[in-house]
């Protein structure tokens, strides 16, 4: 597999929807337990703009993972999500395209509940030709950060040094732009050139496919990506 599986923990942590298409929280979630997700699964799950998913309550306000966006999700004591996570590819024909409808809508492809979540994966996986067209759809997608916090991942198939990935990315003025970066426990990319003295201290190492890291910058940038 090119995955790279991340690995969850109990209680807070991030991570990112590396693949190149949107697809529903809840769905995205029973296609990795068999079932709708509990509260015993986890406790809530909040994007960058502040929304969340409630299993406890059936509650989505998410809507969707979205490619290069990264969630705070936290973890119950006795999760089977604890370990590592990784998504399986879903076929375009297979995703709801509802919003935030209920589970069981249907649609072309759409099953109730998913109740056969392996019978949702395609084994031929065709509108992905192969591993060189699954990187080019992954080199096209863009998103906007926000001046201030935001929540990102990469999209990269493989880890990546964390200055090396910021320094070929597309934030204007990195020098000036960005902040820094830290990962869920809190270890952090400085960079120094914000502060007026060049260079960069990475405390976080590399970024890793499905790992969600929290960005600031000082402004706004448009159409944000990393570079492969």
């Amino acid at each position: 597999s090119t995955r790279t599986g991340y690995e969850l923990e109990e209680g807070w942590n991030m991570f990112s929807w590396p693949w190149p298409y949107d697809l529903n929280v809840i769905q995205a979630f029973e296609l990795v337990l068999g079932h709708v997700p509990t509260v015993d699964d986890f406790a809530i799950l909040k994007d960058n703009a502040a929304e969340v998913y409630w299993p406890e309550y059936g509650f989505n306000g998410i809507g969707f993972l979205r490619p290069g966006q990264g969630y705070q999700i936290k973890v119950s004591s006795n999760s089977p999500l604890i370990g590592p996570l990784n998504f399986p590819y879903v076929a375009p024909a297979d995703r709801n395209q509802k919003g935030s409808a209920a589970v069981n809508a249907t649609g072309p492809g759409v099953s109730n509940n998913f109740g056969a979540p392996t019978d949702r994966i395609p084994t031929n996986q065709t509108d992905i030709r192969d591993r060189a067209h699954l990187i080019e759809l992954l080199n096209s997608i863009e998103h906007d950060l926000l001046d201030g916090w935001n929540i990102i991942g990469t999209l990269r198939l493989e880890p990546i040094d964390a200055v090396t990935a910021f320094e070929n990315s597309t934030i204007g003025n990195i020098e000036t732009d960005l902040v820094l970066a830290k990962d869920y426990l809190g270890n952090a990319l400085i960079n120094f050139g914000f502060f007026g003295t060049p260079g960069f201290f990475n405390g976080i190492g590399d970024l890793n496919p499905g790992e969600g890291y929290q960005v600031k910058v000082e402004n706004t940038v448009s159409n944000f990506k990393f570079q492969e």
